[in-house]
């Protein structure tokens, strides 16, 4: 069984939080075993609870906060230690930033999944967090559209398949 944690930026309901509810209610239980790391507390996290996917919240606050942001990333390690996680899967910059890096100290691989057409770097701090991404997913129109597959460092990539595959 496939251990996969998804890290999100906020416990908010909005448009990735509703991709990721119907991700989670979609997978085969059989093959995987999803875990949510969500980065700001709020009402979302109770419909999560609610597919019987461990959740935890970590309050990371703004990103610029570096010793917050240190704390974070430290304490999502050793979740996907203690959890024995097998591959960190984040949603969005922000979540990438601190997935990643916790993937990055874990020795797992990390999927970044694209809601929108990224910035074309992330600059100093991107790099440092994540550094090369192992997939990068783009799953909007717009980004599907342009073959929008950029590394951290603005560099187009192919795209790649996906690793992990939902139940239709």
């Amino acid at each position: 069984m496939l251990r996969v944690l998804y890290v999100i930026p906020v416990g908010e309901r909005g448009g990735l939080e509703v991709v990721l509810l119907q991700i989670i209610k979609s997978l085969d239980r059989s093959a995987f075993a999803p875990g949510v790391a969500v980065l700001e507390d709020g009402p979302f996290i109770s419909e999560v609870r609610q597919t019987g996917t461990p959740t935890w919240v970590f309050e990371s606050g703004r990103v610029r906060n570096v010793p917050r942001a240190v704390g974070t990333i430290v304490a999502l390690t050793r979740l996907v230690r203690r959890e024995h996680i097998d591959i960190v899967h984040t949603i969005n910059t922000k979540a990438h930033l601190y997935g990643s890096s916790a993937a990055v100290l874990s020795g797992v691989p990390c999927v970044y999944h694209l809601q929108d057409v990224p910035r074309p770097t992330l600059g100093r701090v991107g790099r440092a967090a994540g550094g090369e991404d192992d997939r990068l997913l783009p799953v909007r129109r717009g980004c599907r559209s342009r073959g929008v597959a950029l590394t951290s460092r603005g560099q187009s990539r192919s795209q790649r398949a996906h690793p992990i595959t939902a139940q239709s």
